[in-house]
């Protein structure tokens, strides 16, 4: 026969296998797996963001180079104050670092073995040992002015 004495005990048990049976249907509270899911996916997604940081890095190096090349072969360029022309033929006012200024033509050296390739109504290209580039545009440059 049944003992009388655990009786009372039955509720609490009922209570708490259905509160157990509650907590582990609770979506809520995750897993231990969804847990290292997660762990992992934030591991994954910081590796994808230190190998693009890396790529970044040697882009920028790669950069860095480049311009350290360019200094070397073109110098330290002039800044274009304002380029001027008739009939196409322009000419372009510069400024050195040092605060000198001067005008060019097409073919006039800027630095030595470094010369003006090309001269248009809005920008100014010089060349060295086979290369290009464009001068930079002085913040104040007004607009080019060209007569006929």
């Amino acid at each position: 026969m049944f003992n009388k004495s655990v009786l009372f005990l039955i509720p609490l048990i009922l209570a708490t296998n259905a509160s157990q049976a509650q907590e582990s249907m609770d979506v809520s509270k995750p897993s231990i797996a969804d847990i290292e899911l997660k762990r992992l996916m934030h591991q994954l997604d910081m590796e994808t963001l230190n190998q693009e940081n890396s790529k970044l890095n040697a882009k920028i190096s790669k950069i860095d180079i480049q311009k350290r090349l360019e200094e070397k072969l073109f110098g330290v360029l002039p800044t274009v104050l304002s380029i001027v022309g008739v009939d196409g033929k322009f000419q372009a006012r510069l400024s050195y670092q040092n605060g000198s200024q001067r005008i060019v033509s097409l073919n006039g050296v800027v630095n030595p073995g470094v010369k003006i390739s090309n001269i248009t109504p809005t920008s100014v290209e010089v060349s060295a040992g086979g290369k290009v580039t464009l001068l930079p545009m002085n913040a104040n440059t007004a607009n080019p002015m060209t007569m006929r």
